[in-house]
């Protein structure tokens, strides 16, 4: 799906006429659907989505707002923006979920799952494994520049300095940059760095 733009706004929304675009001065666009860039697009999108999901008798968890389920057919949806997973008993109840979101929503439908909001899913016969390798490799492959790798977690007598060392703001950037790739890889599929990382 391409949430924003499948989002009703709900409001009079007027924008000034792209250029190009042969309208009487003085006069406006009236947006009916979401664009990329405004402030509600998100909002708008999401209780799209949560009324459609009620509709098709589907509840939303109260301990996570992206995660709908259907007691009536075993079925659980777990939605980030417009990308989601459906887990079912049996094929039927995928297909009444397919079918109701097709009547409001363009929608690529897949069986199977391979990638989900940057984790790799592998399924085998024991369960599923999940991983961030490609972006392991990009932040490992991008900051690489001679330096000397190191194990993890830090020895137990590791003396951290609390002294700023003469950095340059690029390098800060570019630690901050790593450091919030790393939390994300941490609490993706990595929880044995989270120590390291957030020290």
């Amino acid at each position: 799906m391409s949430s924003y733009v499948n989002a009703l706004i709900g409001m009079d929304v007027w924008i000034k006429p792209p250029d190009g675009l042969a309208i009487p001065a003085g006069m406006g666009c009236c947006i009916k659907k979401e664009s990329y860039g405004t402030k509600q697009a998100g909002r708008c999108w999401w209780e799209q989505l949560s009324t459609k999901m009620q509709a098709l008798g589907f509840k939303k968890s109260m301990f996570n707002t992206s995660v709908y389920f259907s007691l009536d057919n075993d079925t659980i949806t777990w939605m980030h923006v417009d990308n989601g997973i459906v887990v079912a008993q049996d094929k039927a109840a995928l297909k009444i979920l397919k079918e109701g979101l097709k009547r409001d929503f363009m929608i690529k439908w897949k069986l199977g799952v391979n990638n989900m909001v940057g984790i790799e899913i592998r399924q085998q016969e024991e369960g599923f494994t999940l991983t961030q390798q490609k972006l392991i490799d990009n932040i490992v492959v991008a900051n690489r520049d001679g330096k000397r790798l190191n194990d993890t977690p830090f020895p137990s007598k590791c003396n951290v300095s609390t002294t700023p060392a003469d950095e340059t703001i690029v390098e800060q950037k570019l630690f901050l940059l790593v450091i919030g790739g790393l939390s994300y890889i941490a609490n993706g599929t990595r929880p044995d760095i989270s120590f390291s990382v957030n020290m």
